[in-house]
């Protein structure tokens, strides 16, 4: 579950691609307004109501659309294949809902400090998701993200895994390396970051002021560039893996 928290660069993130958390122990770094539509300038907090699409020229079926909601409490993303929700609370509750039925994924989560700047999630700590024999485990600090899954079969299985993000491999270790930091409204994520999916995939990512951009080679799906602006006026717009990306606050 990686790719849902480094798809949290966290908009950028989930545009593209990991875990997700919310700031419950650290919300002291950025409280965020926890509602849809009455958030200040992007810049600053990205809390609300996202309508998100992913286009591919040319593709009659290259077309996707989903909601995606993020406050200091919840998490969700909304389309017509299914809802993925992230409740915090004394126990964290994140379940998966498709037409076929409701997957609920059990979380643990040993916090760890993480300045997520205008995100108003906290990915920072150790994290734990178990759904139907899977497993996958997550770290996240501020200069440095890994992940792996384990369960049967070669991937995490689409009954577990919200379509259409990449399921990971299982037995695989994804990692991410800050190798130099530079200010961006993302906090600890501004840098130069190092990622691999532990067999042979490299991408090499810039995440500076309100820009964040990527080169990956041998990733497929995510083969080529990725770039992603997000705007004070909360239209965020970018490129990747040949889909157009766009994405604006309601």
């Amino acid at each position: 579950m990686l790719r849902i928290g480094l798809a949290s660069l966290c908009l950028a993130a989930v545009l593209a691609s990991s875990a997700v958390g919310c700031k419950d122990n650290v919300l002291g770094q950025n409280p965020g307004t926890g509602g849809s539509g009455g958030a200040g300038s992007c810049a600053s907090d990205l809390s609300g109501t996202w309508d998100v699409v992913a286009t591919r020229a040319g593709s009659a079926t290259g077309t996707f659309a989903w909601v995606m909601t993020i406050s200091a409490t919840t998490f969700s993303m909304s389309a017509p294949s299914g809802t993925l929700l992230y409740t915090a609370g004394a126990t964290k509750q994140l379940t998966w809902t498709r037409p076929a039925g409701v997957v609920p994924v059990a979380v643990t989560n040993t916090s760890a400090a993480v300045n997520s700047g205008s995100i108003p999630l906290a990915l920072g700590g150790n994290w734990s998701f178990s759904a139907n024999d899977e497993t996958c485990t997550v770290n996240v600090a501020a200069a440095s993200a890994t992940g792996a899954c384990q369960g049967p079969g070669n991937s995490v299985g689409t009954g577990n895994w919200p379509y259409p993000l990449p399921s990971p491999r299982h037995d695989r270790t994804y990692s991410a390396t800050r190798v130099s930091q530079l200010t961006s409204q993302l906090g600890d994520f501004g840098g130069q970051w190092q990622l691999t999916n532990g067999a042979g995939a490299n991408c090499t990512a810039t995440v500076e002021g309100n820009r964040i951009t990527a080169t990956c080679t041998n990733a497929h799906p995510l083969t080529g560039a990725l770039q992603l602006t997000l705007g004070n006026d909360c239209v965020a717009s970018g490129t990747s893996g040949g889909y157009e990306l766009s994405a604006h606050r309601r």
